[in-house]
């Protein structure tokens, strides 16, 4: 009994160990499976990531890039220039503000521009009324200059018949 009770558990052990040993192959197999999966799901969820990123960061930059160049253009005095509606509503909003701020400045240049050239037609006027009054000037001064002249002469020299009279007392 002993030793027929002894050959069926062996068998049975060897049974079990030859189950546990697939099992344990099986086990290894998925794992192996498991760790690949893990690690291409790893990187197709890294590269899906990165290429989402650069798309967003993509969809930012050349609106603002855009804005970029066109805030350049109106900082060198070309305020005609305006910015293309875009398709994101937020970036559609700033790109209405920007192109009324331009329009803003467009017709604040405009007015400065007539306010300038009205300034400088004031003072073109202003110079001429000058001018003439300056020559007017200069004519009186001419004037009194020889008025004062010939008053003094006159004063020096007294008239001929005065002259003459003074000779006459003196004798």
């Amino acid at each position: 009994i002993d030793i027929g009770f002894r050959e069926q558990v062996n068998t049975a052990l060897e049974r079990q160990r030859a189950v546990v040993g697939s099992m344990n192959s099986r086990i290894q197999s998925v794992h192996a499976q498991a760790l690949g999966l893990s690690i291409a799901l790893v990187l197709i969820t890294v590269l899906t990531g990165l290429a989402m990123g650069w798309l967003l960061i993509r969809g930012i930059a050349t609106p603002l890039s855009t804005l970029r160049q066109a805030a350049e253009t109106w900082g060198q005095g070309e305020f005609g220039h305006r910015i293309a509606a875009s398709k994101d509503a937020e970036l559609d909003g700033i790109t209405t503000t920007f192109n009324a701020m331009a329009e803003g400045l467009n017709e604040h240049a405009r007015a400065h521009e007539r306010t300038e050239r009205e300034l400088q037609a004031a003072v073109a006027e202003r110079t001429d009324e000058l001018s003439r009054a300056n020559q007017a000037l200069q004519h009186a001064d001419t004037v009194r200059r020889q008025f004062f002249a010939d008053v003094s002469h006159e004063l020096r020299t007294p008239p001929v018949s005065y002259t003459h009279l003074r000779a006459h007392e003196t004798r």
